[in-house]
């Protein structure tokens, strides 16, 4: 999804991570990835889940292999 919005700090999120070849999904990736967050405060990745830390947005963005995407997270 490009948009998250988790209720609470108790409230983790999952965020799959694909591949798309010629229009299509291809494959889901599980490794390889370097994820960042504009705001730790409120939201990081850890262990394949979105952890909200606080109120407030971020958008957390992963990286494969030189691809880029973004997510924004709300709390």
């Amino acid at each position: 999804p490009s948009r998250l919005v988790l209720q609470s700090p108790s409230d983790p999120g999952r965020v799959v991570v694909q591949t798309v070849v010629g229009g299509e999904v291809s494959a889901q990736v599980t490794e390889g990835l370097h994820w960042s967050s504009s705001n730790s405060q409120v939201a990081e990745q850890r262990e394949g889940l979105i952890i909200p830390r606080g109120n407030g947005t971020a958008r957390l963005t992963v990286d494969h292999g030189g691809r880029t995407a973004e997510v924004e997270v709300t709390v």
